[in-house]
């Protein structure tokens, strides 16, 4: 922030309460029209993180089908989907208040939230953001060492994974008590872990679209256009399109503040940067709006129980002895052969010695 300061004078001794009142001015400076529109954005935006991602964690806490609880992954999934619904219900509430607060010129209001929502979106973005690290890193595993697959990854170890993240993070912010007379180391060694996570992310992701590739190469010199080929080719689609919407949702705000952090002569233009800067807010808070398409309802074990759940929730109480115990049981026998012909057609058609992770 050094910025708005305008110099790096004394910069690490800044303290939390200087930074309050700081990132207030920054608040109060930006376009009234554009603070309006974000605050209205913000305000959207919780009930769809909301609603979506409660529909994942009751579609796996139910299970109708019995085949969401078997998969060690799903535990990070749901991991991820209580803290986007956290997101929705928390980090766009203390957002959205603190754009209204800025619009209506509320100094005191804005100055009372900041520390809330810095914290809170810290906490609640960062394990949003270690969790879609997690994920990559599981489907490495899956397209590297397949036939060791289940014995690497087990429910046990995602347990601890998740309990690793948040553990991590709630370290992170209660740090900042005995930092508040040195503000910026403490936002040093966020926007340190974030940019790490980032890169981290960016390399597997990529890692895993050359694996496919090599795969997909391998089956054209061998002259086999199976089903495995249509999965390469629909997995390097899947991971491009998340690749470049994490990009997009978390680079900017990281970028947004190292540039403010650098460029000691931005301040002349500090109603654009403001702008910019609370822009990349929003973007943060819709990549938990999309998570719970990006990794839950477009797959295909996903798919049945959502649409049976949104069904239950959704439809007209008359309509709800349709899905009565006796129906799911026909259900569930009906999915489980259907799926079992399935598992035989591709073990007749595929190569034994190819694998790629059927979930992305």
């Amino acid at each position: 922030m050094a910025a708005y300061h305008g110099t790096f004078e004394n910069i690490w001794s800044r303290t939390a309460s200087e930074e309050t009142l700081l990132l207030n001015n920054i608040y109060q400076t930006s376009p009234s029209s554009a603070t309006l529109i974000f605050g209205i954005i913000q305000t959207i935006m919780g009930p769809v993180a909301i609603v979506a991602n409660g529909i994942v964690i009751y579609a796996i806490w139910k299970d109708p089908f019995k085949t969401l609880r078997s998969s060690p992954s799903n535990i990070l999934i749901a991991s991820m989907a209580t803290c986007d619904v956290l997101v929705g219900l928390v980090c766009t509430t203390s957002q959205a208040i603190l754009f209204f607060g800025a619009y209506t010129k509320s100094i005191g209001l804005t100055i009372f939230w900041i520390p809330i929502a810095f914290s809170i979106g810290v906490l609640l973005i960062g394990v949003s953001m270690f969790h879609i690290l997690a994920l990559t890193i599981d489907r490495v595993i899956a397209v590297v060492d397949p036939l060791r697959y289940k014995s690497r990854v087990t429910k046990s170890k995602m347990f601890a994974c998740t309990l690793l993240i948040w553990g991590f993070f709630i370290f992170l912010i209660l740090i900042r008590i005995p930092l508040q007379n040195h503000f910026y180391v403490h936002l040093l060694l966020v926007n340190l872990t974030f940019h790490i996570a980032i890169i981290i992310e960016t390399v597997l992701s990529l890692f895993i679209i050359l694996e496919v590739w090599k795969q997909t190469r391998n089956l054209k010199k061998k002259s086999l256009i199976s089903v495995t080929f249509l999965r390469n080719k629909k997995t390097t689609k899947s991971i491009l399109l998340i690749l470049f919407i994490f990009k997009a949702c978390f680079t900017p705000i990281f970028v947004a503040d190292s540039v403010i952090l650098a460029c000691s002569a931005c301040h002349s233009h500090l109603s654009v940067i403001s702008t910019i800067l609370c822009l990349s807010l929003v973007l943060t808070h819709v990549n938990s709006c999309l998570n719970p398409f990006l990794y839950a309802f477009r797959l295909p074990k996903f798919r049945k129980p959502v649409a049976l759940i949104a069904k239950q929730l959704f439809c007209c109480r008359r309509h709800s002895k349709v899905y009565n115990d006796h129906t799911l049981e026909d259900l569930n026998a009906n999915y489980k052969v259907k799926h079992s012909k399935e598992r035989l057609n591709a073990v007749n058609v595929e190569p034994a010695n190819t694998f790629v992770d059927t979930r992305l």
